[in-house]
């Protein structure tokens, strides 16, 4: 009855105001946001998921008032497999804020779970994949995907930036989400493992820029944010405090940092560490996620800092994993000048010197792939933001070093597929065509 009432509140609201608040329906995507009926006056974010390794899925929520909940999964809509009674935790060095986080443990490889998080008369079933065997060459294909720069300049019309997507702020990241949704819903098995580069939102000190960007109401960012885990690297970015267009030297404090708030990764030297790398395997895959800032303020020359750079050797010394892979947010290699010279001058050696076979990054607006001495870098960060980085050249006549293929204009998101010995990436548009595809063959 409640909910009923709410329901006509709403329409006849909406009937006086004369106009429909919601954007028209677009082709890239479902165009729609979520009537937050059902989650007032409980969930705030999520439930959303993160990868911390092995056969293990976290999953976290908040709420905007103080409350215990219940979490269930099971490998069928029964939840029989556990249950547990959440109560809030507060991130160290951050304010205590409605937060809950469970990480489920010792799930089988390569299943599909489902889930629910139950708050007071209100339920919320999702599902998960869990991570692929993690053999050296698994008998099934592994499959992850990418994006990132899932920025919306928060405060400014999309249409005012680009006409490929019409509507509200947010919408042009949600048709990404919606795209991803849509390729595991047709092909249940790239229901994985997604990878950010990076700079999450405008404004990453800012909580309101949080919630009208990657924790929007968006439908599809919301129903890909509960099935899929995202693990991904610190964007410069996420260091800016609102409306402070730059970051400032106080800003690798601990205290405040929304990043680790909501993504609280198994970071280098744990919770008091303002540095925020890590790695993780995953099936036949190793990534090291670094932090480009670690050592210095953006855009210095050698922000990772010799402690990571050593820790980064040590790591790709130490893996036994068939397929290396570096994340980072400002790529080396771009269709356009504005490279990371700090990466070009101490990531790239690390990379050919210890096998690493692609390098993902983002930053700048566009999909871009570049192969310079044996090394794959690809850009993939055109999930939704505003402004386009024109290339040097469209397509394959991009003429930046090593560049292969240079997309300046179209969101999209990207696709790893391993099968043994065999790497197929695909550069995927949001209305899901294929415009670009590679492979490596490693043969020894």
């Amino acid at each position: 009855m409640v909910k009923k009432m709410f329901l006509l509140m709403v329409l006849f609201a909406f009937i006086a105001a004369g106009c429909n608040s919601n954007p028209t329906p677009s082709a890239y995507g479902e165009g729609v946001k979520t009537e937050i009926v059902d989650t007032a006056p409980y969930l705030r974010k999520g439930p959303y998921l993160l990868y911390p390794g092995g056969y293990n899925m976290t999953v976290l929520w908040q709420l905007d008032t103080t409350q215990s909940c219940t979490l269930e999964w099971g490998t069928d809509t029964s939840y029989s497999t556990g249950s547990v009674v959440t109560t809030e935790h507060t991130e160290p060095h951050q304010d205590a804020d409605h937060q809950h986080k469970y990480t489920i443990t010792d799930l089988l490889p390569g299943q599909k779970y489902y889930y629910k998080v139950t708050v007071g008369a209100y339920e919320y079933p999702a599902s998960f994949r869990s991570a692929p065997a993690q053999g050296l060459t698994p008998a099934t294909k592994t499959r992850f995907t990418v994006g990132g720069d899932t920025q919306s300049y928060w405060e400014r019309e999309e249409s005012a930036r680009r006409s490929k997507i019409p509507g509200e702020i947010g919408e042009g990241i949600n048709a990404f989400f919606t795209a991803m949704v849509d390729a595991y819903t047709a092909d249940p098995n790239w229901q994985t493992l997604h990878i950010h580069q990076g700079d999450w939102t405008d404004f990453g000190r800012h909580e309101g820029s949080w919630e009208q960007t990657v924790f929007s109401d968006w439908s599809g960012i919301r129903q890909f944010l509960s099935e899929v885990p995202i693990n991904g690297c610190y964007g410069n970015h996420d260091e800016y405090v609102y409306p402070h267009p730059n970051k400032d030297e106080d800003n690798r404090e601990l205290t405040g940092n929304l990043f680790k708030k909501y993504w609280p990764y198994p970071f280098v030297g744990g919770v008091d560490n303002i540095d925020s790398y890590f790695s993780f395997e995953y099936g036949p895959a190793f990534f090291a996620i670094l932090d480009e800032y670690a050592a210095g303020n953006y855009p210095s020359s050698n922000g990772f800092g010799a402690t990571q750079l050593a820790w980064l050797v040590d790591e790709l010394q130490n893996t036994d994993k068939e397929w290396k892979f570096i994340v980072h947010h400002q790529s080396a290699y771009v269709g356009d000048p504005h490279y990371s010279r700090g990466a070009r001058k101490y990531i790239k050696p690390i990379a050919e010197a210890y096998g690493v076979d692609v390098v993902i990054a983002g930053h700048r607006h566009m999909y871009n792939h570049c192969k310079v001495d044996g090394v794959h870098w690809v850009n993939v960060a055109s999930s939704g933001s505003s402004h386009p980085t024109p290339c040097n050249g469209e397509g394959a006549a991009c003429s930046t070093t090593g560049c292969l293929w240079c997309n300046s204009t179209d969101w999209g998101f990207g696709r790893f597929e391993i099968d043994a010995n065999v790497l197929n990436f695909e550069f995927v548009l949001v209305d899901g065509s294929v415009e670009d595809s590679w492979r490596i063959v490693h043969t020894d």
